[in-house]
């Protein structure tokens, strides 16, 4: 009878897990369905908020999934909306708490549609496991987006931001401010345009403190304003 106590115990603890899986993914409904299935991130913090994004590849047409779209959500009690975009549909619909959008392209490949969905909670968010007080982001910044996604033993969390200024004098002055909290440089150099010619299009940082990651680049030689990309990776 001992001998099976055991068992019992990781019986009981399984169920737990099982459980509170369950309540972490409360927003899993499935309005369309793929015939394959790819984890773009699972674990993730969308402008503070609980996010799953998955690639889904589906067989017909942009337009007949947009119909498979709109009629389960009709059927759910909650119809779904769409708008145009400059490469394609983005179709979204509110089912209490959860927020689902599913982005199509504009044209079908052999008969199958690949398009990326993500469910999003409202209810709120976690604390971010990588804060901004800890980064230090640049001065006077506009965020424009802000990402926090974990992989096994690893955080990382994105921001794309507005900054004031021309790009080249913004990078320099960030990196300035990194080395004074004690970041070590690891590289700074043009970030070159993508096309083989040698246009520069902006100004790469790669930084490194104790676990942390920081990888940035700044674009735009505007004298209003510039871009930043700004992404910090934690060893955990």
């Amino acid at each position: 009878m001992n001998g099976r106590r055991p068992y019992l115990a990781l019986g009981f603890i399984l169920a737990w897990l099982l459980t509170m899986q369950l309540a972490y993914a409360s927003c899993d409904k499935r309005p369309v369905v793929p015939e394959r299935v790819e984890l773009i991130g699972r674990d993730m913090l969308v402008n503070g908020l609980e996010t799953t994004v998955t690639a889904l590849t589906m067989r017909g047409t942009p337009e007949t999934v947009s119909a498979a779209f709109r009629e389960f959500w009709v059927q759910e009690g909650a119809p779904a909306k769409g708008r145009p975009q400059a490469a394609g549909l983005a179709l979204s619909a509110i089912d209490g708490e959860c927020f689902y959008l599913l982005q199509l392209p504009r044209h079908s490949v052999n008969g199958t549609v690949k398009g990326i969905f993500s469910a999003t909670s409202l209810r709120g968010s976690r604390q971010n496991r990588v804060r901004a007080t800890d980064i230090a982001l640049p001065d006077s910044i506009r965020t424009m987006a802000d990402v926090e996604s974990r992989d096994f033993r690893q955080v990382g969390r994105t921001w794309v931001l507005d900054v004031p200024g021309r790009g080249r004098d913004s990078a320099s002055a960030y990196k300035q401010k990194l080395v004074e909290q004690g970041w070590r440089v690891i590289s700074d150099t043009p970030a070159y345009a993508l096309d083989g010619t040698a246009a520069v299009n902006g100004y790469a940082l790669a930084m490194q403190r104790g676990n942390d990651r920081l990888d940035a680049v700044f674009s735009g030689n505007g004298s209003m304003s510039s871009r930043a990309v700004v992404n910090v990776s934690r060893s955990l």
